[in-house]
């Protein structure tokens, strides 16, 4: 197994960049990019000393924290000691592949191993037990990883390849700065001989201002939205007569969970989160198969799946954008903001 192979001149300047982690003082990867006022903190995956170690989220690109003209977009929310064992652990966007079921799973007999694309194979357990996002497993390969770092320092590349019982992927993830914009690119080509049939969501975990769930905050997408029927509605969240704004009104100390539909013919492709001067408008170049909100007190998610069904010997490409701003530029132009 190969793992972590770093590319490019600034390759040393990693190691510069790192943090130490609580438990051993051995130096976390990571890099810096930095374009303009934007600032990003990069981990990068490593199996002995990674920030996170779990097998729940993609190992690559994890971004620790985002700050655009010194205001704060997202970082550290749930320190913790267990890289390996707590699953929330994880920080700002964070892809995870096979929420509910995993490549193989079902398949594969007690002790054998089953896929979760960005981690590696996973063993499963002897108990009979169904899959469970949030349950460690025990990793028995990691593939081979390498990792790139340009020469600018505004981008870092990551690859992992994979193949295991007829199953096979090479997976791809660009992180890059552009002026006031971070771009997340992402790559999976199925190598193997089975099709892969599985989705992948971006947790996002926003931190407007190094918070949470705090009011006042207004998410607007850029088509009407509904609730399901049978969705638990906190009364700390309101939407506009448009249909295509989300408020919080008011704190909340539990944690807020439910899916949204958009309520049109046209493909939802971006959402913007406002607080005070803050600005973030998230988009992707794919249409989401849906949203799903999540809060808690630390952290405000809101979060597109991808259905991805990948034959033998085909590509699926993808990415994500964020636009920073903190001038709030047009920010009481609807009365709703008032």
């Amino acid at each position: 197994m190969t793992f972590l192979g770093i590319i490019g001149l600034f390759g040393s300047m990693i190691l510069s960049a790192c943090a130490e982690t609580p438990s051993t003082t051995q130096p976390v990867p990571a890099v810096v990019l930095e374009s303009g006022k934007l600032s990003v903190l990069v981990y990068l995956p490593d199996p002995q000393n990674g920030h996170y170690r779990g097998t729940r989220f993609d190992w690559s690109g994890m971004i620790n924290k985002a700050q655009f003209d010194s205001m704060t977009f997202w970082d550290e929310w749930n320190p913790s000691d267990d890289p390996t064992g707590d699953h929330d652990n994880a920080t700002g966007p964070v892809l995870e592949f096979g929420m509910k079921s995993p490549l193989g799973f079902e398949e594969a007999k007690p002790l054998e191993g089953f896929i979760k694309i960005g981690v590696g194979v996973l063993q499963k357990p002897d108990d009979g037990q169904p899959y469970f996002f949030r349950r460690p497993y025990r990793i028995l390969d990691t593939g081979d990883w390498s990792v790139t770092v340009s020469e600018d320092r505004k981008q870092v590349s990551f690859r992992q390849k994979l193949q295991y019982h007829g199953w096979g992927y090479e997976y791809s993830k660009t992180v890059r700065l552009d002026a006031q914009k971070l771009l997340i690119g992402c790559r999976l080509e199925n190598i193997g001989q089975n099709p892969i049939v599985t989705d992948v969501y971006n947790h996002n975990f926003l931190r407007p201002d190094s918070r949470g769930f705090e009011p006042p905050i207004r998410i607007e997408f850029d088509r009407p939205i509904r609730f399901d029927d049978k969705a638990r509605i906190p009364d700390s969240i309101e939407i506009n007569q448009s249909s295509d704004t989300l408020r919080v009104t008011k704190s909340t100390t539990n944690s807020v969970w439910f899916p949204i539909s958009i309520n049109s013919s046209d493909p939802a492709k971006s959402f913007t989160l406002r607080k005070g001067k803050l600005q973030l408008t998230v988009s992707h170049d794919f249409t989401p198969a849906k949203y799903v909100f999540f809060a808690i007190p630390e952290v405000i998610s809101v979060e597109p799946f991808l259905d991805i069904d990948l034959p033998p010997g085909r590509t699926l490409t993808w990415t994500y954008q964020y636009l920073f701003r903190t001038d709030a530029e047009g920010y009481q132009t609807r009365s709703d903001y008032k």
